[in-house]
């Protein structure tokens, strides 16, 4: 039987990290009164709640259609993942794994530390005009509470990306806020593609508040996922996707290979 017990520690993590403190703003709406559909859906982000404008306002949102891309010598991208016990988050507008923070990517001399993996489906990035079946994000911030968000795209395929596997074979039940199994082991590092050619380029947390200033990674090699298993990450998720976003001017870099 599996154990429905939600770990205090992931909690606090969540909770504490920036990122986290991003989506409940103190005297504002939370993650509870805003959807992806209707009437609280993306297209009203903006009038929700005064801390919500910048999803409205705001010159430099995400996702973004990945087109008109510039070639550049892009820094080399360094993760560093421990394993963790597997935690999964089910709620309003959201599936998420945490994690406690000792996993880690490195930009140069910059260190991001990682608190959060999202899946969205579809991807909320689109490439020449397309979606992804489905995107994960992995949610990162520095010491100084800087951003960064790394996208992968999943594709449908017929090998399925193992971790993929493990997580879809412990989901939820709709209704299930949480599910902790610590006899089952989490390595990030299986959820990234084998090649670590990217695109980036300044963005924003892409639901609300939408704050700016986050630096976005998005790696150009799907890893891939069967049907039977997109389809059971799409019974629990639903639609999570906000729409591409006018670039306004923002250049799209991408590594040369």
């Amino acid at each position: 039987m599996k154990k429905r017990i939600f770990p205090i520690l992931s909690l606090l993590i969540a909770a504490s990290s920036p990122l986290a403190q991003g989506t409940r703003v103190q005297g504002a709406a939370t993650a509870a009164d805003w959807s992806y559909q209707g009437d609280l859906g993306p297209a009203y982000w903006g009038s929700l709640s005064p801390a919500f404008a910048r999803c409205a306002e705001g010159r430099q949102q995400s996702p973004v259609d990945i087109r008109d891309v510039r070639p550049a010598e892009l820094p080399r991208l360094s993760f560093s993942f421990r394993s963790s016990s597997l935690a999964i988050r089910s709620g309003p507008n959201t599936l998420a794994l945490d994690f406690e923070p000792d996993s880690y990517l490195y930009i140069g001399k910059r260190r991001y530390v990682l608190f959060r993996i999202e899946f969205h489906t579809p991807g909320e990035h689109l490439f020449n005009g397309r979606a992804s079946p489905m995107e994960i994000h992995f949610k990162y911030a520095d010491a100084n509470g800087e951003r960064l968000v790394v996208a992968v795209p999943v594709a449908v395929g017929r090998r399925i990306n193992s971790m993929l596997r493990r997580i879809g074979d412990y989901l939820p039940e709709p209704g299930v806020p949480a599910v902790y199994e610590n006899h089952v082991g989490v390595n990030a590092t299986f959820l990234l593609p084998p090649r670590r050619d990217y695109f980036t380029y300044t963005g924003s947390m892409s639901e609300p508040p939408c704050g700016e200033g986050v630096r976005w990674v998005v790696m150009k090699e799907p890893v891939t996922i069967s049907a039977a298993y997109l389809a059971r990450f799409r019974r629990l998720i639903g639609t999570n996707a906000r729409p591409v976003q006018p670039l306004n001017g923002r250049q799209i870099q991408g590594t040369a290979s």
